[in-house]
């Protein structure tokens, strides 16, 4: 994984474990919420209680931190300036709703596959070390059983729980039509995908960005221009502090899981 050395499967259960139930969670009460910082609190959870801190390896977080504060902040001048580029072009915006709407699921694509390129590494990268595989020998055909494992776990969770975020994220921070909407998507998938590939191409590693963060900084940058609805502000400020606590939580509950199932199965680690 990077911040601990190595993680066993008794390990990569516990990370899973406590990330998919507080995700799983706030999924179910609309919450959009970083795939990124869940994982990353569940690793230091496990790692806490399995290595001890000390045993960490905490600068590669720096990276990561600092992806977490500047894609929303991309994504948001993004979408303001794209949205603010068309409103100028196109005066009468009503004549072209047929060409965004077909414009929006051409980015939803975009999107799509910039999101599997970040998330799907985010929900299966501490498999990576159970099933043996070296850095060096990692490529797409390796990668392939994690890769169908997380696209149908996505498949799954956008079928049952994602219209409840969707409703959050496209209607109570400000109201989307299919114009607004395509370049808040178009922005998003834009972020999300220089933040993943620029420094594989420049470091030789993708960069784990929350692509919640770049979702909602593109809305965002459409609400400065649209203006907010009743209460958006709020829900923006709402969702700010559960990002802030979701590693909290889930290294919160890595200690917890993985101190009653160490005693109910008594595995050494």
């Amino acid at each position: 994984s990077g911040i601990i050395p190595e993680i066993n499967a008794f390990g990569a259960f516990i990370i899973v474990l406590s990330t998919s139930t507080w995700l799983i969670t706030a999924s179910a009460l609309g919450i959009e919420l970083s795939i990124t910082h869940a994982v990353i609190g569940g690793l230091i959870g496990y790692g806490i209680v399995a290595i001890g801190l000390e045993k960490m390896n905490f600068k590669i977080l720096h990276g990561i931190f600092i992806s977490w504060i500047s894609s929303p902040i991309l994504s948001c001048f993004l979408s303001y300036a794209l949205y603010s580029l068309t409103l100028k072009l196109l005066r009468n915006k009503n004549k072209f709703e047929r060409f965004f709407k077909a414009f929006l699921i051409a980015n939803l694509c975009f999107s799509a596959y910039s999101f599997g390129v970040n998330d799907i590494g985010n929900a299966t990268g501490v498999y990576v070390t159970v099933l043996g595989i070296k850095p060096e020998s990692l490529n797409p055909s390796t990668a392939l059983p994690l890769t169908l494992l997380g696209c149908i776990g996505i498949l799954i969770g956008g079928f049952t729980l994602g219209p409840r975020v969707i409703k959050t994220v496209g209607f109570k921070i400000t109201c989307l039509d299919a114009t607004s909407g395509s370049i808040a998507e178009l922005s998003n998938a834009l972020t999300v995908y220089l933040f993943s590939y620029l420094p594989y191409i420049i470091l030789g590693y993708g960069m784990p960005i929350s692509t919640s963060l770049a979702s909602v900084g593109a809305v965002v940058g459409i609400a400065l221009k649209k203006g907010f609805v009743k209460n958006g502000k709020s829900t923006l400020a709402f969702l700010a502090l559960m990002w802030l606590l979701t590693p909290i939580i889930t290294a919160f509950l890595g200690i917890t899981l993985f101190s009653i199932l160490m005693k109910l199965v008594r595995i050494s680690i």
